[in-house]
């Protein structure tokens, strides 16, 4: 009995999940002339600029074995993906933190809804990264489908530090407007747009960044290119996915005292 209430209350989740996700996806594009196609070139608009002061100074170096552009692209993608999920769970949340204080629902569903924004966007994306891959004629590889498993392991990477924010956002403003900033940090901090060095104060960050390992090893296995670095990945995500677990217990400890805060 107790088993078949917790798959209603996971269904109930998810279906609540959905109706949020669809209630916000609906009304972020509709007052805008181009509607959704906004959320095709969210992507481009964001990798173009850093590709192409890469790809002018050379930043992938002249030992690359697939073309840069398409490289540092994918790299681009993946980053995204992991950034969504650290922002849209928070995003969600302080979109309905009205409805969070005069309607009670399991907190869990603005994750949900929050990781059905990053699924939708991770679709559009992926397709852009296939037509890239078309366009620079980079054939897939035995390894690019150990990258697609990957990829929902990256989605629950970023869910690991953005689930953190779900309640805090609904007290400080700080996290919201300190994201934007962080993005392009997070970018320059991995090596995906340029040749990892081999010494100096980059190295170093590279060397004990998390994400290098969490992003750089997929996008080699998508792009065919040799991984070196499998238990390292294996190791970091490890340690998100722990990060992750506890992250839910200190959610629902907090939303209750965060919601009692809200103005």
């Amino acid at each position: 009995m107790i088993d078949e209430n917790k798959k209603r209350d996971l269904r109930d989740t998810i279906m609540l999940g959905w109706l949020l996700f669809v209630r916000d996806f609906q009304y972020r594009y509709r007052l805008t002339f181009l509607g959704y196609f906004w959320a095709f070139v969210g992507p481009l608009l964001i990798g173009v600029p850093f590709i192409i002061v890469g790809h002018q100074f050379n930043l992938g170096g002249d030992s690359m074995k697939v073309p840069y552009v398409a490289y540092a692209f994918t790299g681009i993608v993946f980053i995204r993906i992991f950034w969504d999920n650290v922002v849209f769970p928070q995003w969600i949340t302080r979109r309905v933190r009205q409805i969070l204080k005069t309607v009670y629902f399991p907190h869990e569903a603005v994750v949900v809804a929050g990781l059905f924004y990053s699924l939708f966007n991770a679709a559009i994306y992926m397709g852009l990264v296939g037509i890239m891959l078309a366009i620079y004629k980079v054939s897939p590889s035995a390894t690019s489908l150990l990258a697609m498993a990957s990829l929902p392991m990256v989605m629950l990477a970023g869910l690991a530090i953005g689930i953190y924010m779900v309640p805090v956002v609904l007290v400080y403003l700080d996290i919201r407007y300190s994201l934007p900033l962080l993005f392009p940090v997070i970018i320059w901090s991995v090596p995906v747009l340029y040749e990892a060095p081999e010494s100096g104060l980059l190295h170093t960050i590279n060397r004990w960044n998390p994400l290098t390992y969490l992003i750089v090893t997929p996008v080699n296995w998508l792009m065919g290119v040799p991984v070196e670095d499998v238990e390292m990945f294996a190791l970091c995500l490890t340690g998100f996915l722990v990060l992750l677990f506890i992250g839910f217990r200190f959610m629902k400890r907090k939303m209750p005292l965060a919601i009692d805060q809200i103005p």
